[in-house]
């Protein structure tokens, strides 16, 4: 394989865990209606809230949440070997603003079955990923729209644990351009041609153990696999033009574990989480993608999935409106030797 022809498998490997794949795992909706469904029977019990209808009883146990991230990357000046040949990235920058709708029903105390459509809009001023040789330098402005659309289904056992399975697809546009510099000569080619198709599978496990009256620890492991089809990708090879594309296809997997701490006082939750995020191929991926944390937890941008592994933790604050609405914020990272990433949400969800 060539130095340029092996930018064509670069390229086919860009979106291995696209937008869509790291939507899937933002998509637990479990550990927001569980934190309501807990709260509010716990808010029963008091006096003031004696009114305040359990899950499942007195309700019709349908959630709604509405949901608004915020998704912040960085990465630093990067190499890495892909197909055998040695590439190099300048620094670079994203940011994520997405919108998540979330309808549940609380079909059994056991299952819980939800939707999920998601919205996002990302935009990437950085380098381009060329060989790493000195004759050669890139630049990428790359602006996409990303939808994701699935289900999500929620298995609670009070011996075994909670168990969360998702089904996620989710397509991606592009804008913008990537421009090759060859002994300082430029080449500039659109990516409006692109777009992709992702089909990700997610599985969580967790379990609460009780640490005192207020406080629980809960550990979590999770499994994620990625299909991505790639369409009409940027060739870059030899004797290719500015209108020459490549379209592949890749499979990829990665696993989560860690553990989270959470207080509880009457309609009030505290939570923290320190985590690791492991990604099973060797070779580094490049490109938009995104990593499950954690259950609930997700990190969005270009060059999330560079790192092999990365260390991730979360901070979380949720109260309950009752007989309202529950409101969640929660604040994740992770970070590994080349990247760091930061994601803010809110949820408001409503329970009928």
């Amino acid at each position: 394989m060539t130095t340029r022809s092996a930018l064509a498998l670069s390229a086919a490997l860009l979106l291995l865990a696209v937008s869509g794949t790291a939507f899937a795992g933002n998509a637990g909706d479990f550990e927001r209606g569980k934190a309501f469904r807990d709260v509010m029977l716990k808010a029963q019990q008091a006096p003031l809230h004696e009114e305040a209808p359990p899950a499942g009883d007195g309700g019709s146990g349908v959630t709604f949440s509405i949901i608004p991230e915020w998704d912040y990357v960085h990465h630093g000046n990067v190499t890495g070997k892909i197909g055998g040949t040695k590439l190099k990235l300048s620094e670079g920058t994203s940011q994520s603003y997405a919108l998540i709708f979330i309808a549940g029903k609380q079909f059994t105390d056991w299952l819980k079955v939800s939707f999920l459509y998601k919205y996002g809009y990302t935009s990437y001023k950085a380098g381009m990923l060329v060989p790493d040789e000195a004759a050669f330098e890139g630049r990428s402005k790359i602006n996409l729209s990303s939808h994701l659309a699935g289900f999500i289904a929620n298995f609670t056992s009070r011996t075994a644990g909670n168990f969360e399975v998702s089904v996620m697809e989710a397509w991606d546009t592009y804008s913008g351009n990537e421009t090759q510099y060859f002994n300082g000569v430029p080449e500039r080619r659109s990516v409006t041609a692109f777009d992709d198709r992702v089909f990700s599978f997610i599985a969580w496990w967790d379990k609460d153990f009780s640490l005192s009256q207020n406080w629980l620890i809960d550990p979590y492991v999770g499994w994620r696999t990625v299909q991505v089809v790639l369409n009409d990708m940027n060739n870059w090879g030899p004797g290719t033009g500015p209108t020459d594309f490549t379209s592949d296809s890749s499979v990829t997997n990665l696993v989560s574990y860690g553990v989270k701490f959470k207080y509880n006082s009457g309609l009030t939750g505290f939570s923290f989480r320190l985590g690791a995020n492991h990604r099973l191929s060797k070779e580094p991926i490049p490109g938009f993608a995104s990593r499950a944390m954690a259950p609930n937890a997700t990190n969005l941008g270009f060059m999330t999935c560079w790192d092999q592994t990365v260390g991730t933790w979360g901070l979380g604050f949720s109260y309950v409106v009752p007989e309202t609405m529950v409101i969640a914020i929660n604040y994740d990272g992770a970070g590994g030797s080349n990247t760091l990433m930061h994601t803010a949400t809110a949820a408001f969800v409503f329970m009928f």
